[in-house]
């Protein structure tokens, strides 16, 4: 929520499963969490959202 500036939403399931999945595959590291949330399309979205604004 806070990387995202906004509630998570239904449609970010897909993206959040698969973050989810990677870090599993990876130890579940905080470094791993943070680079893929930052690299997430809902990432990216929503810094567009906060420039434009």
């Amino acid at each position: 929520m806070y990387a995202l500036g906004r509630q998570i939403r239904i449609m970010d399931r897909s993206q959040v499963d698969t973050i989810v999945e990677a870090l599993s595959e990876h130890g579940y590291g905080l470094r791993d969490l943070v680079e893929r949330i930052v690299s997430s399309d809902a990432f990216a979205e929503s810094v567009d959202t906060r420039v434009s604004n």
